[in-house]
């Protein structure tokens, strides 16, 4: 039997089994054995949540036994007879219980519910590193960028928050106009930027042609911009690489929030579960521009809308491993007249038009730590873009299908004053053109694949990439990151190595000097009329015995200075030529063939200034200022190009005093 005495616990109550009923014939016969021993059972648990302790226990003068982490521990061979029962634990109070041991040798149970103490701390101050200051501090990366999505939304934009719209606010960034959130880097193409949404490459991250972005204000959570002299870790493109990182959900629980505008509506659901092991979020927006306009007039007068959705999952594994994932869909959708009014005489169905684009991006990135110093990362993704114009009384149509599939992979080491990562990439580009225009005369293409004026390109390209980067710290003032990118381009029969190399070297603890060297190169080209004021068709071309991959080297300098634990000012020269850039023969016959494409080369130059005011107490911004030159060179014909600004400067701040009020502010001229 195994019964609490009379005498209380100190704090704390047991629970014990009850004692099967003895006769005291029975207990007479007992009384004049040997003494028995019995096997006693308990647990531990929190008083309030029932959680198991792990505890130390001690019974009379048995020696210390620890509870498992169910908080379940077994004493055997334990005397009858009475017998003081003492746990202890961190954070609780002990506890210490008076018992009586007796009965028949059987399995008892007794539940300890401990009590939690409450203590006053002394508080306790924590200021996280700056990501820009460890980089500052740790890498030599040079012309690197990265502010979070509550920033970039913060800033003032055209009826809808735009990530993508902010990025023409930073310096050595352009916009071709007041209108298009396409934006041109360092005096490269548009379509030399490499946009990512969590690594995966986006085609055409624009809607309306340009004047909004794809990306979904509430889903952003950080957006890293790398202007020039990138690492060997990305390849593919000449000028820049725009990363937007999904905002991760850390509350428990789940959450949902919805922004209305003039022109869209969006929202957001996520949570987190298992004390963060599992964070998900899926967002979705829609314009209602049309179904306003049309509950105004009556009419189908603006027959357009775009919409997004996006999925974003993060699950920790065991053995500090990590699984996410990513899914986004937009398509904008044009199907009427807009502007033309209906007539008897003209009818608005015989003057529509279809306009249908949009992108589908999805992947699986997986992440495992290797022991204390290595990591192991797989990625598979695939990005497919679609666009199709067409006017059905004409006979008229214009579509195309573009799909990039990647594996990727790295491993990256960390080993004493060098962190190396080693990678691959392996990626096939799928490229389909459809055309159909009625000719009074039919041309011959050598391009076209079918006859009767249907023409289609077909393009299937395989492109292999390894590289190796190393950042090497060398003394505690000097940073250097050599790295290599060798890449294969099948379709072309091409291949080549692309050396990189960037230094920085702190003169003081709060003072350095930077500069990047490197090679690019670029097989898939956006070939599009880049005098136009809207990007309204997008057309993917990759190499290929007619089509050449363009290559771009680049050239940075600068200085950094930290001005305090929020504030750094930058300065940045840079130099950059390009080789084998392609165009169409005319900006106005729409179409396009490889064989009819013109090759140039160009230039740019300039300086960029940057100030910074990290998020401090509700205040953020930054300064921009850029002097850029950029001109192009075909034939021995010298001329600028149609995106060319001398200068441009853009001041943005921010001021949140607390969760309900933002105040945004920007300011421009160029």
């Amino acid at each position: 039997m195994l019964v609490p005495s009379r005498a209380a616990a100190q704090s704390g109550s047991t629970t014990a089994a009850p004692a099967p009923a003895v006769d005291a014939a029975a207990n007479s016969e007992r009384a004049g054995r040997a003494e028995l021993r019995v096997t006693v059972l308990g647990t531990v648990v929190d008083a309030v949540t029932g959680f198991p302790i792990r505890a130390d226990i001690v019974l009379g003068t048995r020696s210390v036994l620890r509870s498992d982490s169910l908080g379940r521990f077994t004493l055997r061979d334990v005397p009858t007879g009475p017998a003081t029962l003492v746990v202890r634990a961190i954070g609780y109070h002990a506890h210490t219980m008076a018992l009586l041991v007796g009965g028949a040798d059987s399995l008892r149970h007794v539940t300890v519910r401990m009590r939690a103490i409450t203590a006053m701390l002394t508080s306790v101050n924590t200021v996280a590193s700056r990501a820009e200051r460890e980089a500052f501090d740790q890498s030599a990366s040079t012309s690197a960028l990265t502010i979070r999505g509550s920033e970039l939304s913060n800033a003032p934009a055209l009826g809808e928050r735009d990530a993508l719209r902010a990025i023409a606010f930073l310096p050595g960034v352009g916009a071709r106009n007041d209108f298009s959130t396409s934006f041109n880097v360092r005096g490269g193409e548009a379509d030399q930027n490499l946009i990512m949404l969590d690594g995966i490459p986006i085609y055409n991250p624009f809607h309306l042609g340009g004047l909004f972005g794809t990306f979904i204000d509430a889903a952003v959570g950080e957006v890293e911009l790398l202007t020039g002299g990138f690492s060997a870790r990305y390849g593919g493109k000449l000028s820049s690489v725009l990363n937007v990182k999904s905002a991760q959900e850390t509350r428990p629980g789940v959450h949902g929030s919805t922004d209305l505008s003039v022109l869209a509506t969006s929202s957001r659901l996520a949570g987190s579960h298992g004390n963060g092991r599992l964070a998900w979020s899926v967002a979705g927006r829609r314009t209602y521009v049309d179904k306003l306009m049309q509950a105004i007039k009556g009419t189908d007068v603006f027959p357009y809308h775009f919409q997004d959705a996006q999925l974003h999952m993060h699950l920790l594994l065991p053995r500090g491993g990590a699984l996410s994932a990513t899914a986004y869909s937009g398509r904008d959708v044009l199907d009427g007249n807009p502007g033309i009014a209906e007539s008897a005489s003209t009818p608005l169905s015989e003057n529509s038009v279809t306009f249908d684009w949009g992108n589908r991006v999805g992947g699986v990135t997986y992440t495992q730590p290797l022991g204390a110093r290595s990591t192991l990362v797989q990625q598979l993704s695939q990005s497919a873009f679609r666009t199709a114009f067409a006017v059905p009384t004409d006979d008229i149509t214009f579509a195309q299908d573009m799909r990039d599939t990647r594996v990727a992979g790295r491993l990256e080491q960390a080993a004493g004053d060098h962190d190396l990562a080693v990678g691959y990439e392996l990626s096939s580009q799928q490229s389909a053109y459809h055309e159909m225009i009625p000719y009074t005369e039919k041309p011959t293409f050598p391009d076209a694949l079918a006859s009767d004026g249907d023409t289609l390109i077909a393009q299937r390209n395989t492109a292999v990439s390894l590289f190796v980067d190393d950042t090497w710290r060398v003394n505690d003032r000097l940073t250097l990151r050599p790295g290599v990118r060798v890449e294969r381009v099948s379709q072309r029969g091409w291949q080549r190595a692309s050396p990189r190399i960037a230094a920085r070297y702190r003169v003081t603890r709060d003072f350095a000097l930077t500069a990047s060297a490197g090679r690019f190169v670029q097989w898939t080209h956006a070939v599009r009329n880049e005098d136009l004021p809207l990007r309204l068709f997008d057309f993917w071309m990759t190499a290929d015995g007619q089509v050449p991959v363009s290559s771009a080297t680049h050239l940075v300098v600068g200085a950094e200075h930290w001005l305090s634990a929020s504030q750094f000012l930058r300065v940045e020269s840079y130099h950059k030529s390009f080789d084998g850039l392609v165009e169409p023969a005319s900006s106005v016959d729409p179409r396009v063939r490889p064989s009819l494409l013109r090759e140039y080369t160009g230039t740019a130059y300039g300086v960029d200034v940057y100030a910074r005011q990290l998020e401090l107490a509700g205040f953020s911004g930054w300064f921009a200022y850029s002097y850029a030159m950029s001109y192009r060179e075909r034939d021995d014909v010298r001329y600028f190009a149609a995106h060319d600004r001398r200068h441009s400067a853009n001041l943005v701040m921010s001021y949140a005093p607390n969760a309900a009020w933002t105040i945004g502010m920007h300011a421009g001229a160029s």
